[in-house]
């Protein structure tokens, strides 16, 4: 099976021009960037429906609830659940009681599809070439991954806390498909978890004692417990990252992360502070910048290495 995979893909790449290649390239991304909006979409509601215990109804509601106006509770309609366009057609009220419609909805549904067309560029950089034999395979892990990275960026904002859900599923997931030899390597794996969640750990520790003797505050932290979650999955996955897979790098590719969330959460914390006119509060989420630097660590992390340490 695979050699006829491989002879079609053959076939397929000596028929095409560069030209025409180009046009299929684009036309991929662009149905990937619509399939991250109604994966956007089917992701709020398992944000709002997902913030208290999962039970029987709560189940229920997922599976065959139908959405809702927040302010009227009006049942919505098909055309009023297209991604992205009903938002922007409604002129964002709803139609029954013409209420405002949140940006969230749109917002998410955008970083969705860009979260979805990143999943096609990591399968590339990894390695693999479009309707190559293992391109579909990775698209799938990639996917279900940066979906999930997106819902707990926005869950995170909107209630500065960890859906644990959502982290036990990226979890599991990115073991489940490494452990049974889909992709990666289970062994680095585990060992770079391990390394990602005791480095985090201790800053963890160290913020907390740091912040309460040094302002005098017993019950804030530094960085929270769900960030250290956040380094556990990105232990997980940096094999996938690595220059040179020895396990003595992995020491090198936490501090490298460390500094790109450190970095971006500065920036979030200017940009946030100058959309808020400085009323930005004491706490800030922090995840954001830990997932966004999953990303750059993934595109730009074997670069950073070598000009760091090689």
């Amino acid at each position: 099976m695979e050699i006829l995979l491989s002879l079609i893909n053959i076939e397929l790449m000596q028929s095409y021009t560069i030209f025409d290649f180009k046009i299929i390239e684009w036309f991929i991304i662009v149905n990937i960037f619509i399939f991250g909006l109604v994966f956007g979409s089917f992701g709020s509601v398992l944000i709002w429906r997902t913030r208290g215990e999962i039970n029987k109804e709560v189940l229920k509601g997922i599976l065959y609830g139908r959405s809702e106006c927040p302010h009227c509770k009006k049942k919505l309609s098909w055309y009023n659940l297209i991604p992205l366009f009903s938002w922007l057609l409604s002129g964002a009220k709803c139609g029954n009681c013409k209420s405002k419609i949140s940006s969230f909805y749109p917002v998410l549904e955008i970083v969705s599809g860009f979260a979805f067309v990143i999943s096609y560029f990591m399968v590339l950089n990894s390695g693999f070439e479009l309707f190559s034999n293992n391109f579909f395979l990775y698209m799938i892990y990639y996917l279900v991954i940066n979906w999930l990275l997106v819902l707990l960026l926005f869950y995170d904002i909107l209630f500065f806390r960890v859906n644990t859900y959502f982290w036990l599923f990226l979890v599991l997931w990115t073991i489940f498909w490494q452990f049974f030899g889909y992709v990666g390597n289970f062994y680095r794996s585990f060992f770079g978890g391990i390394i990602f969640f005791v480095f985090f750990m201790f800053i963890y520790i160290f913020g907390k004692y740091y912040v309460r003797f040094r302002f005098g505050i017993k019950d804030a932290e530094g960085i929270g417990g769900g960030d250290v979650m956040i380094a556990y999955f990105v232990g997980l996955f940096i094999h996938f990252m690595m220059y040179d897979l020895s396990y003595t790098n992995l020491f090198y590719y936490v501090f490298i992360y460390t500094i790109i969330s450190s970095v971006l959460g500065i920036l979030f914390f200017v940009v946030s502070s100058i959309i808020n006119k400085g009323e930005q509060g004491s706490s800030l989420p922090f995840l954001p910048a830990m997932i966004a630097g999953f990303w750059v660590l993934f595109f730009a992390g074997d670069y950073l290495f070598k000009i760091l340490f090689v």
